[in-house]
């Protein structure tokens, strides 16, 4: 399974320097778990920069992975494995 965090999914939609190493975790749809705070991160941004139209059709694609809601439980895990896996 992946998770991909909304910074690797901004650099993956801006085509930077480091896109090609998100593509395939990305793309795998049946591998891709997705927390659902990434989603509410990548919208933000995205609707920012491009639009609501871009945001709807840039979290349209997440949801195509397992999205993974967020409780406090799941929330205080992630930063410990962050922090252990960091």
């Amino acid at each position: 399974m992946n998770v991909v965090d909304s910074s690797a999914w901004l650099s993956y939609l801006a085509s930077d320097s480091n896109s090609a190493i998100f593509a395939e975790p990305i793309e795998k749809l049946s591998q891709l778990l997705v927390p659902s705070i990434t989603i509410t991160e990548v919208f933000k941004n995205v609707l920012r920069q491009r639009g609501e139209d871009a945001a709807l059709i840039v979290t349209a694609h997440m949801e195509q992975g397992k999205v993974i809601p967020l409780d406090s439980e799941l929330a205080k895990d992630a930063a410990k494995f962050g922090v252990l896996y960091k």
